[in-house]
């Protein structure tokens, strides 16, 4: 089976930040995900969420996936849940871990629980400057720009 280019997206804001993304990180590594490149980690204030949500550590990883775009969905929310995110909670509510896939190849998917590129990637500094660091050339599928390109709004 092919190898997939993907662009993920990591974000901790509660516990130990750091450690939390060096744990899904490792995760990811140990289910197949095979990590090529990691950003460096920035701070940001939340964004959309509950009253109680701490300072977020974010960044951006690109590795290679060998199964479908629901199989690494499938994967991150397992991550998520392993690492001790609740499955019954408020929306956007504090998190050890949380991991969004950004791109997937060249693919644009709009199903009602996968969305890619993901929608909300390019309002999003936390989102872009680290994918910036990573993968500049990527050219964002139904946009026609590059990372770099969408990345220069925020600097």
């Amino acid at each position: 089976m092919a190898k997939n280019r993907v662009a993920l997206a990591f974000g901790s804001n509660l516990g130990d930040r750091e450690g939390n993304i060096s744990e899904a990180l490792d995760y990811l590594r140990e289910g197949g995900f095979e990590i090529s490149s990691v950003s460096q980690s920035m701070e940001s204030a939340p964004v959309d969420c509950t009253p109680d949500s701490g300072i977020f550590l974010n960044g951006a990883c690109i590795g290679f996936w060998n199964d479908s775009p629901e199989e690494l969905l499938d994967f991150c929310q397992k991550i998520e849940l392993i690492m001790g995110r609740k499955e019954e909670r408020e929306i956007n509510s504090p998190r050890p871990i949380d991991l969004d896939i950004l791109l997937f190849e060249d693919e644009e998917i709009n199903s009602s629980f996968l969305k890619v590129p993901h929608p909300r990637m390019l309002e999003r500094d936390f989102v872009m400057l680290p994918l910036d660091e990573v993968a500049p050339e990527w050219i964002i599928p139904g946009k026609d720009k590059s990372v770099r390109e969408i990345a220069e709004d925020f600097k």
